[in-house]
């Protein structure tokens, strides 16, 4: 038999929603792709200006390691990384706000819980154990 707690998480699971260790995660990945961006984005300028300048030049130059002959197919490239980038960062910022609305609907959820609790708690103790059906108390007649 499972335990509470296992059972509202296979069914926060099922309902779509994650821990927020993996949310974090996420929200780490989509940080760094930013950053990442960013970088080719500098890069694919500074290709630009200086294809534009008429440095390009047919001498391979190096890049994170790679020789390149063409800069023109370089700058082919950057653009298709970048073009990933763009789709990968809007995945994630897609996903991150599905999770908010989520964990929007679990805060009202809990918030109902709450002022239901505090409503009972105000009630008289035998107004409680009528309305919950208890039968542990020990004046119950067979």
């Amino acid at each position: 038999m499972r335990s509470p707690r296992q059972a509202v998480g296979q069914l926060l699971n099922t309902a779509g929603f994650v821990r927020v260790g993996y949310a974090r995660e996420l929200r780490a990945q989509v940080e760094a792709l930013k950053a990442q961006r960013k970088r080719d984005r500098i890069e694919l300028a500074m290709l630009r200006s200086r294809n534009e300048a008429g440095g390009a030049t047919a001498a391979p130059t190096a890049r994170n390691g790679r020789l390149s002959q063409d800069p023109a197919q370089e700058l082919r490239m950057l653009r298709g990384r970048l073009k990933q980038i763009e789709q990968s960062t809007q995945q994630a910022r897609e996903e991150l706000m599905v999770i908010e609305v989520k964990l929007d609907i679990v805060e009202g959820a809990i918030t109902v819980l709450d002022e239901r609790s505090r409503a009972a708690l105000v009630q008289s103790p035998s107004a409680i154990d009528e309305s919950v059906g208890n039968t542990n108390r020990r004046d119950v007649r067979p």
